[in-house]
């Protein structure tokens, strides 16, 4: 309870770089129990409406499947005759929905249903005339490597004259899907001399791993790298 005496030492921070917006929101729920500086949708919401069009807030009863996109603010189980099912909670930060998921397809995916993860569903929206509300049964499930394997047409690189083969192939090789039904490539090649679009041979298809396109971001010699979808 004394007061200070000369200058106190300012310790010597370190320089990292930032956490991305998931990682953060991730650390502040940890931290506090809810997320403080925003929604984790907010971190997929450009890539996803690539795909699916429609927000929460606007899904409406339709004949065909539609597609919908949120994160995981709970999920609960019930027994059946058919066996275990659940009604899992989604939120992209416009609205809530309960989705059903029955026995067959919670069996097959039960690892995708965890709370604060992204979720694709494909599924049958209609009028619920017992609550009033909607009814929404699942008939597909997707991570947003899932999502990414369906809907993705090709990966987009845009090169510079400093672009380096050789690292290149060594970058997606660990990438590369062995059975020809990952993601094609396309790169937009500039040398000195010359430019052109490339389209690499089957055997260079890639699965569509979050972890990729970061990579490709980083590295020299690469304007851009993107998910066309």
């Amino acid at each position: 309870f004394g007061e200070a005496t000369g200058t106190a030492h300012q310790p010597e921070l370190v320089d990292v770089p930032e956490w991305p917006l998931i990682e953060k929101l991730a650390q502040e729920k940890l931290a506090l129990g809810y997320y403080f500086s925003g929604h984790p949708f907010e971190a997929y919401k450009d890539e996803v409406a690539a795909f699916a069009k429609t927000r929460l807030c606007d899904i409406a009863p339709k004949h065909d499947h539609q597609l919908l996109c949120g994160i995981i603010i709970s999920h609960r189980t019930l027994m059946t005759r058919r066996g275990k099912m659940a009604f899992v909670l989604l939120d992209d930060g416009s609205a809530q929905l309960e989705v059903a998921v029955y026995n067959e397809m919670f069996e097959r995916h039960r690892n995708l249903l965890k709370e604060d993860q992204l979720l694709i569903v494909e599924g049958k929206v209609s009028n619920d005339e017992y609550s009033g509300g909607l009814r929404i049964s699942a008939e597909s499930l997707y991570d947003l490597a899932g999502a990414r394997a369906r809907f993705v047409k090709h990966l987009q690189l845009v090169s510079s004259p400093q672009l380096n083969p050789s690292q290149l192939k060594e970058l997606l090789l660990p990438f590369r899907d062995g059975n020809g039904s990952g993601c094609p490539i396309r790169l937009a090649y500039t040398s000195e001399h010359a430019s052109c679009q490339l389209q690499l041979g089957d055997s260079w298809r890639v699965l569509p791993h979050e972890d990729l396109l970061p990579m490709l971001l980083n590295m020299q010699g690469l304007e851009s790298a993107s998910w066309i979808y």
